[in-house]
């Protein structure tokens, strides 16, 4: 336990190689987010994001990806994140070495947060779940310069960030399944949607 400024307690704990945070809602349900690695690797490994972890006596579904969770990390190669992950935060994934981005076909995933991949340089495959509904801000700005990368955005989404896929010059398909976007620049996708 940590005990903030207004002696509010913060539930934390280790599992595996993942650190999370106990999150409590009004109700007294609970839930996880993960803070990010609990002990760094000794090399890059694929990252799994679990649906669930034991905690105190209890499963408890892990709905989110803290703020900052695994910037700069150069020990993550794929990532895979569990269909119970309602959120992903900002800069969540940021100047990491990530090559790929997945969840499952029963994906909760509502929100990729602000500049949550952006600068990952090596990433070359996004996967984005259909019940997905917004992609913050500069999410994946600047990233897949190494590799050829290929976007489709679901259907679901409602908006899309100012510079969200800004500067990802390997992108070498970009389609929508909608255009009723919100906050969209279009002059940023232009030479995509010539393609």
């Amino acid at each position: 336990y940590i005990v903030d400024s207004k002696s509010k307690q913060i539930e934390m704990f280790a599992a595996g190689v993942l650190k999370y945070e106990v999150l409590t809602d009004a109700d007294g349900n609970r839930e996880l987010r993960v803070l990010g690695f609990a002990k760094e690797p000794d090399k890059a490994k694929n990252l799994t994001i679990p649906s669930s972890v034991s905690y105190d006596g209890i499963r408890l579904a892990v709905t989110e990806i803290a703020p900052f969770a695994f910037y700069d990390s150069e020990k993550i190669l794929s990532i895979s994140v569990a269909v119970s992950v309602k959120k992903i935060g900002k800069g969540a994934f940021g100047f990491s070495s990530a090559t790929g981005f997945t969840t499952g076909a029963a994906s909760e995933l509502e929100v990729i947060g602000e500049s949550a991949f952006a600068d990952c340089y090596d990433l070359a495959s996004i996967t984005l779940p259909a019940k997905l509904k917004e992609i913050g801000t500069k999410a994946f700005n600047n990233s897949g310069g190494y590799s050829s990368m290929s976007v489709k955005i679901p259907a679901s989404v409602e908006r899309i960030g100012v510079s969200a896929f800004d500067h990802c010059h390997a992108v070498s398909s970009f389609y929508m399944e909608k255009f009723e976007v919100t906050n969209l620049d279009w002059r940023e996708y232009e030479n995509w949607m010539q393609m």
